[in-house]
């Protein structure tokens, strides 16, 4: 097993205690004063009869008080549960039925729907996240056991069936380690996170920042004239953006951005060349990165450097990961990953354990190719494949080819059934022209 593994907020709490670690609306929060705040978080959930091991959900807004009672959580060894503040109370009820926490912790403007999911399951406890900060100091455990779960993130993906998806220390610690070597993290880094804390995506961000001992900005959601002037004025080095958001950043702006923002990472679906280049043309360093909550965020990342002469690519896998391609490494095939970030399954659910997790190796569902020089270029979801007459078809590319007709704005292909060919091909468009 390997050593283990140190509390960042201790850590640099000690190291470095006044420096930066988050920053929201103008206010600064050192790693000395997050420290602090933590333990007090820590001293409530004590009293409240939280012990290592025991699970916490929380649904709220990401502001730094979400930040502090997750810290504190995960310090004490307990299991945090991020809840997706958009979920229906029947969605969000099927997850607590499901890792049954001992407490549920909501903002004050969730509190109504925190008070119905407790009446439905009557499992937790409901305490207001507000009322955490109340308390005197307590300890936090120094240093964790790589294998101690840290975090359990409930995703659907395609089936629309939610599963919690259960991260160690070790699969965080070892994720940002990756990242970190990859986007050469420097000191005085500042990472704006305007995803939601809620996803692997989001608060993957405050991790990594914090065992680099860096700083996060953080938004609640993404504005796109807010986050443009952000990255004007406030030397942000780093921002983490899907395809959508680079899009309407890219609207709400005409000016180049400053050379302080070393790196626009854009993940969560293929992003379109077109979108790169214009991205490029304006100095947003665009790096593409592919990654999943299973594999504790990002696989593969490009570098600063293969940006520009690889453009398209998801870049190569990150630290101690391994990528190949599934059945024919040679061809267009299913993406498979190993390693130290990825999942060790799901919450209570061992047959989907088994349909994904298969020789220590995690199938993705994803399609894609790897390239000579051992660069990933991801295509389309498994499922999203038409298959047409014995002929496997991918959507996207007839996506793309179609985009580059004059007028038309945005496309969408699939199959349906057809009793000559298995599948028909169907699409669907919109256009500029009447």
């Amino acid at each position: 097993m390997p050593r283990m593994i140190d509390n960042p907020i201790l850590k640099n709490a000690a190291t470095n205690p006044s420096k930066s670690a988050v920053r929201e609306h103008g206010k600064i929060t050192t790693y000395s004063e997050l420290a602090e705040n933590c333990s007090r978080v820590a001293k409530t959930l004590t009293d409240l009869g939280l012990r290592p091991g025991d699970r916490v959900a929380v649904l709220a807004k990401s502001t730094t008080q979400y930040l502090e009672a997750f810290s504190a959580i995960t310090g004490l060894g307990c299991t945090f549960i991020p809840l997706n503040t958009r979920l229906t109370i029947p969605e969000l009820t099927e997850i607590i039925r499901d890792c049954e926490p001992k407490l549920l912790i909501c903002d004050l403007s969730h509190e109504n729907m925190g008070k119905r999911v407790i009446e439905l399951t009557r499992l937790s406890k409901l305490y207001l996240i507000n009322n955490l900060f109340n308390s005197s100091s307590s300890s936090l455990l120094t240093e964790h056991r790589p294998d101690t779960i840290h975090s359990i993130i409930y995703t659907s993906g395609t089936t629309g069936t939610p599963k919690g998806v259960i991260l160690t220390w070790e699969n965080l610690y070892e994720s940002a380690k990756g990242s970190s070597i990859n986007l050469r993290s420097e000191p005085d880094d500042l990472w704006l996170c305007c995803l939601p804390l809620n996803h692997i995506g989001g608060l993957s961000i405050p991790i990594r920042t914090a065992f680099s001992g860096t700083c996060t900005l953080l938004h609640n959601g993404f504005d796109p004239v807010l986050v443009s002037t952000v990255l004007h004025e406030q030397s942000v080095s780093l921002v983490s953006l899907v395809p959508t958001m680079l899009k309407r950043l890219l609207e709400v702006d005409k000016k180049n951005y400053p050379p302080t923002l070393r790196s626009v990472l854009v993940g969560g679906g293929p992003v379109e060349k077109d979108l790169l280049k214009r991205a490029l043309q304006r100095g947003l360093p665009v790096i593409q990165t592919y990654g999943m909550t299973e594999t504790s965020s990002q696989i593969t990342t490009l570098t600063p450097k293969d940006a520009q002469t690889h453009l398209g690519s998801a870049g190569r896998p990150l630290g101690k990961t391994k990528v190949r391609i599934y059945p024919n490494k040679e061809q267009l095939g299913e993406i498979l990953v190993q390693g130290p970030v990825v999942t060790s399954g799901y919450l209570n659910n061992q047959k989907k354990t088994a349909e994904v997790i298969k020789d220590g190796w995690f199938y993705t569902g994803d399609i894609g190719v790897i390239d000579k020089q051992g660069f990933l270029y991801v295509h389309a979801r498994k499922d999203d494949l038409i298959i047409t007459g014995g002929e496997n078809v991918n959507p996207s590319e007839i996506e793309k080819s179609l985009l580059e007709w004059p007028g038309i704005t945005a496309v969408a292909a699939t199959g349906i059934p057809d009793t000559e060919w298995g599948q028909r091909i169907v699409v669907a468009f919109t256009s500029d022209n009447e």
